[in-house]
């Protein structure tokens, strides 16, 4: 573990200068508490002088959306978790073998958000301390327009802004694939989304006076997409204020058909012509288009998909609820002034 924070640290001395205090930091995720992006997120956070815990499950979780487990019991594993290290029989909650800020939830993004604040927190920072920010991710993929709703990592982000604690949703197009942190390398993209994302605590930090007085406002967070970059050349990247809209990746449209094997898309994912099953395929309108297929375009330039496609990071404000409210994305632009436009 020590051989990776002097990575972080020369990523930390690219990004803004430490921050006026250091805040208490929860990163979760929907891909597991081995993946290389959350640890290096902690890293770097860490390096910066925040104070920064994971909790997150024990496997890969990614699609689950807001799914909690309500009045079930956390039992002991009867398998692994995804990288090995929590053995099975372990219990159903707690911490990996020698990462006692590394803590695990054999559940959902969304229980680990709950175990995380109400659990770890406390284990972590003393009995009654909160979460200053919570961080999702980064993920590995973006989570844009409509499938914010399937997203584990989107989801675990409005739990806990339902729970009163500004929150941060951060997916990246790089890496795209689980690695497990112990295999991290100082050049890895990881460090460079981390040194993103510590840019822009650092600016919530700076400005925590401005709009409101506090890092965001009442019962809002920011969902944060990172397009792909060249090896150290992430810091070039513009950041742009978006709109969540409906656009998502190739702008796809689910479809529920009869026959999932004579599907042509889903045969592009592996499917073979012999499963004769109904299920769920998509529509790409890049690609042949059911005749009479209602396919619904975002063409707004503003939403994030399609500025995402452009190159830019970017920042849409989110609620912990689906009420449309222009006022919390006034004060994240004045708070943002002079990094996103």
């Amino acid at each position: 573990m020590n051989l990776l924070r002097p990575a972080a640290a020369l990523l930390v001395a690219s990004a803004l200068a430490a921050p006026a205090f250091a805040l208490n930091i929860l990163i979760v995720n929907d891909d597991g508490c081995e993946a290389s992006t959350v640890y290096a997120l902690q890293q770097t956070l860490i390096a910066a002088g925040h104070k920064a815990i994971i909790c997150a499950s024990t496997q890969n979780n990614s699609g689950v959306g807001a799914k909690f487990d309500f009045i079930v019991p956390f039992t002991p594993m009867t398998s692994a978790s995804q990288a090995g290290m929590i053995p099975a029989g372990s219990p159903g909650t707690g911490s990996i073998a020698g990462y006692p800020t590394i803590f695990y939830v054999n559940g959902t993004p969304v229980d680990c958000v709950y175990y995380g604040i109400d659990i770890a927190a406390s284990s972590a920072w003393g009995s009654g301390v909160w979460p200053d920010l919570v961080i999702s991710g980064p993920n590995y993929g973006v989570n844009l327009g409509w499938m914010l709703h399937s997203s584990g990592t989107f989801n675990a982000a409005e739990a806990a802004i339902n729970r009163g604690i500004p929150a941060l949703a951060v997916s990246a197009t790089t890496p795209a694939s689980f690695k497990a942190f112990t295999k991290l390398a100082s050049t890895d993209p990881e460090f460079e989304d981390a040194a993103l994302i510590l840019k822009l605590v650092n600016a919530l930090v700076a400005n925590k006076a401005l709009a409101g007085g506090s890092l965001l406002p009442a019962t809002t967070g920011l969902n944060i997409n990172i397009p792909t970059f060249a090896t150290g050349q992430s810091g070039q990247l513009p950041w742009k204020i978006a709109q969540v809209g409906t656009a998502t990746t190739m702008n796809v449209t689910p479809r529920f058909v009869s026959n999932l094997g004579a599907d042509p898309i889903a045969h592009q994912y592996g499917v073979p012509t012999s499963v004769a099953f109904p299920g769920i395929t998509a529509v790409i309108p890049s690609e042949p288009v059911p005749a009479g297929f209602p396919v619904v375009n975002d063409t707004d330039p503003a939403s994030e998909a399609n500025l995402l496609a452009t190159n830019c990071i970017t920042v849409s404000v989110i609620r912990g609820n689906t009420q449309a409210n222009r006022a919390p994305e006034a004060a994240v632009r004045v708070k943002l002034l002079g990094l996103a436009q």
